[in-house]
């Protein structure tokens, strides 16, 4: 941001949004609205947006990205059936760990949450900590009622842990992913 430019207040947020949500409806578009490149960074600097490549890592290292922007490769197969995607961004404590408890989850939910289809994790990269997980799901009941069953103990226990080396976590849902694999 230039040193003209001032830090977007809530207001300014408001009406960058605002715009978008026209912009989108004039052209038809079937989201929430359509956020220029401008747009994108003034409320990334404002906090109330995080900006995520989701190109290839060859892309990503060659033609080159947004700073401290985090790279969530497409999925490649699998994941573009899902109704409903969850996304998670956290902070982690140890991220060695949480990576074998992640290889020991995808067998132990691959029984327990059929529901859930596929997922990726990206850490940011910037030494924050900083994770965004995306996690597919069937559909939105499926992934609802999914959370309300009971999981065996195993993975019950890999869970709490999991959860115990995260922190700031907050929760995007996406009712309606528009998911694509080149074919």
């Amino acid at each position: 941001m230039s040193t003209r430019e001032a830090m977007p207040t809530e207001a300014h947020v408001e009406q960058i949004l605002g715009h978008a949500a026209q912009r989108g409806e004039r052209m038809g578009l079937r989201y929430a609205g359509a956020v220029t490149p401008q747009e994108a960074h003034r409320l990334r600097e404002a906090g109330a947006a995080a900006i995520v490549d989701v190109r290839t890592p060859a892309e990503y290292a060659q033609v080159g990205h947004v700073p401290e922007t985090p790279l969530i490769e497409w999925p490649r197969s699998g994941s573009d059936d899902a109704g409903f995607v969850q996304i998670i961004q956290s902070r982690v404590r140890d991220f060695d760990r949480m990576k074998e408890l992640n290889s020991r989850m995808e067998d132990l939910m691959g029984q327990a949450r059929p529901d859930i289809i596929g997922g990726i994790t990206a850490v940011h990269g910037d030494g924050s900590g900083r994770t965004t997980d995306a996690i597919y799901f069937t559909s939105e009941a499926a992934a609802r009622e999914g959370e309300r069953k009971e999981l065996p103990a195993e993975a019950k226990q890999a869970m709490e842990e999991m959860m115990s080396l995260s922190e700031d976590m907050t929760y995007y849902d996406l009712r309606q992913p528009w998911l694509f694999s080149p074919r």
